[in-house]
Formats: structure tokens, sequence, C-alpha cells
């Protein structure tokens, strides 16, 4: 069955389609281009480069390739560079006796052109190359079947077709690759550069493939750690999807053998609480996979306990192959009360004709409740300092931390990979969760891994508040006390529920989080850029930074077994306690622990709570050294020793407060401050 990949919230959630809004990210295991145009406002620009036939009485028509839209620009070398297809031996044995009659390549992009379009209301860019040659051919190094040389679009980010001069027939069992080759012009700014920073022609759709069969044949050697393009002297085919999407190529298959009526879900949005007896909005887009022009859907609501519910919709223009609907809204009913009700949305009529897709059916379960209790959000970020673009998610987190800790609103930063805070790596405590994050930086709100939130300050605010107000099934209160070492604490919940429930599948978990870590050198992608990435644009292009809300120790994901009985009663208060042994490297003074109920069914948090840590007074100064403290804090004031070097002083949410250059005292008001002696640092408390 699928699996959910836009659960944005609650009923207050916007449905976008995928890939309308340039979002930039690190690709899990893979170092990212830093040097990328994104193609704005891609899903209204026109294509009047692609002739979409319909059926006809000679058989179906499809533009078959792999790329959604053309919606990334790649700078590439100079001179020769060719984009390919594969069209598998699977497909050519279920497509057999079709025929290509042409092929559609993706318009290169003069990234100097930038003007706005106020017809179009967005951004347009001209294409500086003219002409390209298409082929299709046996093998990527063997002489084409046939080609052909045509002219391109005058615009970039758009399509171009070119006819073939005859048809190539496609055999059942032989792969064919479709393909396009093109001179990429010197650079204007550099003539004799290897490669050009003002002309991208290396198009794709930056949605990144689940398998082989994109490439490219250029120079093209890899990216170094700073997410650079490297290029060599060596021509070389590429298996290339991985690296930035698919290759921004089509081809034209006529066919009576084509698929027909196949309409699958593309993303979606379904409501996690409907109050008992109403109704909550469910929406959908779906992406048109037949040569079948589909202009009348209707989709089947599947509740526990209920009858199927049928809504048929008239869309506003046909969708071909590919092409996908726009925003679909409609409401599911519940008269099933309790958690975790299940559902399941599928395509059941296209065009008026009953077909069978439910094994595309969209799966959820959501909470159905006249009452419960007040809800406490949890984002969890997954960043990392080798990550340049999770500057982002560093602002986001810090906003709302400021603006809505108070509110509901509990952050957990997630460090992964070459990072002195990763939590991620093998044996470690988020290792599993990790493992089905796709980009950096992402954020998950209440587990809900199925949707990967943009940690921007405007999409975790929208996020939170898209599901705050919702009722909570369960309620989770805790407290933190010191235990017999200054590294050991003892958490004690208690946990209640809104509904009394069998065989039920929830236990407590916990994560501490600490704040005031560093200073660390962050990568910062948005330096020197004329967009406003929350003042990061005017810092270097590496950082140091303090990093607050830093996930340490944590339970397992799923939870403690045996925290919570198997059957619960409604309203009854569940009591759990554990010991909790602090890493060394965690200063105990600046900890707090998020104690979670989580339901282990499909693993989100039903609710949680954010308690500090037991006020350690002794502590004056932690040391990551075991040498002679330099500095330590003292009554509205830090202390330096005398012959102390020069010191930065930051502030617990990472602004640099002060300076001392003399080894004199600073004043300062109360608080956790963090003074950096370059090599050594120090974190001292003001009281």
């Amino acid at each position: 069955m699928a699996t959910a990949v836009a659960i944005a919230g609650v009923q207050a959630s916007v449905l976008v389609p995928k890939g309308s809004l340039s979002r930039e990210r690190v690709t899990k295991g893979l170092t990212a281009l830093r040097t990328v145009i994104h193609n704005e406002g891609r899903q209204s620009l026109p294509e009047p480069g692609v002739r979409f036939r319909a059926a006809s009485d000679a058989g179906l028509w499809m533009n078959w390739g792999f790329a959604e839209g053309v919606y990334t620009a790649v700078p590439t070398n100079t001179g020769k560079w060719s984009g390919a297809i594969r069209l598998s031996e699977e497909l050519a044995t279920s497509w057999a006796g079709a025929t290509i009659t042409s092929v559609s390549v993706g318009n290169p992009v003069d990234v100097s052109s930038q003007r706005p379009d106020y017809d179009l209301m967005q951004y347009v860019y001209d294409n500086p190359v003219k002409e390209a040659t298409v082929w299709v051919s046996e093998s990527l190094e063997g002489e084409p079947l046939v080609s052909a040389t045509g002219e391109l679009g005058k615009l970039g980010f758009q399509w171009s077709t070119i006819e073939l001069p005859e048809a190539v027939t496609i055999e059942a069992g032989k792969p064919l690759y479709i393909g396009y080759t093109l001179n990429v012009p010197a650079d204007p700014q550099n003539p004799v550069a290897p490669y050009n920073t003002t002309y991208y022609c290396m198009m794709t759709d930056g949605i990144y493939p689940d398998a082989d069969g994109c490439y490219i044949y250029s120079k093209l050697q890899g990216v170094n750690e700073n997410g650079s393009l490297m290029f060599g002297d060596e021509y070389s085919w590429t298996n290339f999807g991985e690296l930035a999407g698919n290759v921004c190529v089509r081809a034209g298959i006529s066919g009576d053998m084509l698929p027909v009526n196949d309409v699958r879900p593309y993303e979606w949005v379904g409501p996690q609480y409907i109050k008992f007896g109403e109704t909550a909005q469910f929406g959908v887009i779906s992406q048109n996979r037949s040569a079948t022009k589909v202009s009348k859907l209707e989709y089947t609501v599947e509740v526990q306990g209920m009858e199927p519910q049928k809504h048929e919709v008239k869309l506003e223009s046909p969708i071909g192959y590919l092409e996908i609907t726009e925003p679909i809204y409609f409401d599911i009913k519940s008269t099933t009360e309790g958690n975790n009700i299940p559902y399941r949305v599928y395509v059941s009529a296209i065009n008026g004709e009953s077909v069978d897709l439910t094994k595309y059916a969209i799966e959820g379960s959501f909470l159905c409740i006249s009452e419960g209790y007040p809800r406490n959000v949890v984002a969890e970020e997954y960043t990392g300092t080798w990550c340049g673009w999770c500057v982002v998610g560093y602002a986001g987190m810090e906003y709302m931390a400021e603006n809505y800790s108070d509110k509901g609103f509990i952050g957990i930063a997630v460090h992964s990979g070459n990072d002195a805070m990763d939590v991620t790596g093998a044996g470690m405590a988020y290792n599993k969760l990790s493992s089905v994050v796709s980009g950096f930086p992402s954020s998950y709100i209440n587990r809900n891994m199925g949707s990967s939130i943009y940690p921007s300050p405007e999409e975790l605010k929208n996020a939170f508040l898209s599901i705050v107000d919702v009722p909570a099934f369960a309620q989770i209160t805790a407290t933190l006390t010191k235990g017999d070492a200054d590294n050991k604490l003892k958490l004690s919940t208690k946990s209640r529920f809104g509904d009394s429930e069998d065989n039920a599948g929830y236990m407590v978990a916990y994560t501490v989080i600490e704040d005031g870590v560093g200073p660390y050198v962050q990568t910062n992608y948005a330096s020197g850029s004329s967009d406003d990435y929350y003042g990061f644009e005017n810092k270097d292009a590496y950082v140091r930074l303090i990093f607050n809300d830093v996930a340490r120790n944590c339970s397992k994901p799923e939870g403690v077994a045996g925290s919570l009985p198997a059957n619960i009663e409604k309203d009854v208060d569940y009591a759990y306690d554990t010991e909790i042994v602090l890493d060394d490297e965690v200063d105990p003074t600046m900890v707090r622990v998020v104690a979670m109920v989580v339901n282990k069914i499909n693993g989100a948090i039903e609710n949680a709570c954010v308690v500090e840590a037991p006020d350690y007074a002794s502590v004056e100064s932690v040391s990551a050294s075991a040498e002679p403290s330099y500095s330590w804090g003292a009554k509205g004031e830090i202390r330096f020793r005398s012959g102390a070097p020069a010191a930065d002083v930051y502030a617990a949410d990472g602004r640099v407060v002060a300076h001392s250059h003399t080894g004199a005292s600073l004043s300062a008001a109360p608080g956790i401050y963090v003074v950096s002696f370059g090599d050594k640092v120090e974190k001292v408390a003001v009281y």
C-alpha cells in the first residue's frame, strides 16, 4: 500500500503540489550541490514546447519519462554534454509494438537573465542554447538508431520537443536509451574556464529517484565537501539521478498497449482528529500515470465501522501523463469513537469507469473522541554542522523557542553525520528514526515521519498552529530530581488517557536535551545570498554558533517496554520512574528532559511535556579541559584569571554578548554563558 508523504497536520493544513515551493535541502547520504537554480512558481509555468496529443483512433500517446517537470538547473562543463534516460526491459516488454516518435528536453538557463514576467507573475530566464540533437539508442556507448537536430525554445525552465525523422519500435525485452546532446557555450564571464557558472545546462526535476535510469555524459568528477561540482579532463557516463534529480528527457510514445486508467495519490493531508459524529477535511493531489486523459475522478473513503463514503470530482482541466490534479478536498465523517481509527482513501472510478486501484490506497488513522487533553507539540529537527542549509533550521528552532515555548512548542535538535553532537549513528538513540529522513534540514511534528516539514520559522509556526489546538488522547506530566551522582537524574512521570482501551500500545519515552552547547563551526550556504536567510546571508560561510535543544541521552524511540500497562482505563494516572545517566560531555546544569507518551502502533507522540533539571547551584563552571579554568561566574559578573587569553562570551541563544581582551571582569545578567578562548571553551553560571 502507499505510505503517506504529506500529512502536514490537521484541518488547518495547506496542501501544495509537490515541488511547488523552492526548498534548499541537503540529500541524505550525499553531498549536496551548493550551486543550483530552482524554477520558482514551477507548477504554473506553461510548457508550450510540449504537444500533448489526445487519444485518437490511431492509438494512445504519452510523453514518457522520469522528470516531473523542468524544475532545477545545474552547471556543467563547457563543450559537449549529454543527458539520457533508460526505458527498462520490463517496460519494453509491456509496451512492445509501441513507437517512439519524438523527444522532449528541458531548456537550459542563463542565470544572469532573471527578470519578472508580470503576465505569469513570476521570474523567467533566457535559454542560452539554440539547438540540441536528440537520439534513441540501444546502449549509451553505441550509435543511435535514429537522431534529429532541432531548435530549443527561447526561455529556460521549459520543455522543447524535437520530432524524430522516423519512429523507433519498442521490442519486448530490449531496453532503449532516449537522450539528447548539446554544446554548452563558454562562460561569458570567464571564457577559458572548464565549466560554466553563467549558463546552467544540466536540467532536472530536483526530485531524487528511487531507482537507476538517469544518466549524463560529461566531465563531471563528483562533488567536493563544500557542495561544489568538480570537473576533470575526461568524459564519462554517470548515473546522475541521485545527485540532483531526474534528468529532463521525455519520449513521445504512441501505441494501443500503453497504460490506461492509472491515477495514484501523489500528496495528501489527512485528519489526525475528528470530533465524534462530525466531519474533518481530507485533501489529496493525484497524478496520472497512464496515457488516458483524465477529466473526472471518484474517491472512496473507508472508515472502520462505517459504510464507504464516495466523492466524485470533475477536474477543471483534463490531465495527461505525469500531470497532477489541483488540490482536491472532501469531508470524512466518523461515528466510530476511539484512538487509531483506521481509514483508507483510493481512486475508485476514472472518467466514470470503475477501476480497482486499492493497491495504491492511502492508509492512515485518526483520533475520534468528544473531548481530550491540552496538547503540547514536539518538533524534531534533523540537522548537522556540515549541512550548509541547516542554518534555516537553526533560525526556525530559535524563533519557535522564543515565541511559542510557553504555548506548547517543544523543540529537539537531532544532529547527524560528521557532527560532534551526532545522535544518529549506529547504536545511537536516533539511529532508527533517522533512517527515514530524506534530507537536511527537515523536521517532523510529533514523529509523523511521513511528513517532512521544512524547518523555517514560517513553516514551523504554521505546522505548530495547525495542530496545537487539536485535543490529545493522552496527557503526561513529569518531575526531575537529582540522583546519587552529578550525572544522574531521576525522571518520574504520570500518564492518563481520554478513553479506556484493551491491548493498548502506549509507552513512555524520553529525550534529554541540552542548551548552550558549543560553540561549534556551522557551514553556512546562505552566506552572501541576496535572499533573506534570517540574517545568515550576512554571516561568513563558516560561522561559530551555540546550539540549543540538542538531543543527548534518549530512551528507545518507541518507548520503554512495560512503562505503561497493556489495558488502560479512562482518566486513571499511571506512574513510571526511571534513572537517566548523562553522558560525560553533557552539562547537567543545562539539560531538560522531554517526556512523551508514544503510540507503538504508528510511532507517533500522543502528547509530551518538558521538565528542567534540578538546580545544581554548586556548579559554577564546567570546562571541557582538565586544566584550570580561565573564567568563572560570580554575582552579576564573569571573572577571568590573570593572564587569561582573549575571549568571546556567548549567551545561551548563541549571540555574542561581550569580548574580553584584558582579562578584566565583565558585567553580566544572571544566566548561563559560554566563554570561548579559541581552542578552549568554558561554561559559567552568573547569579
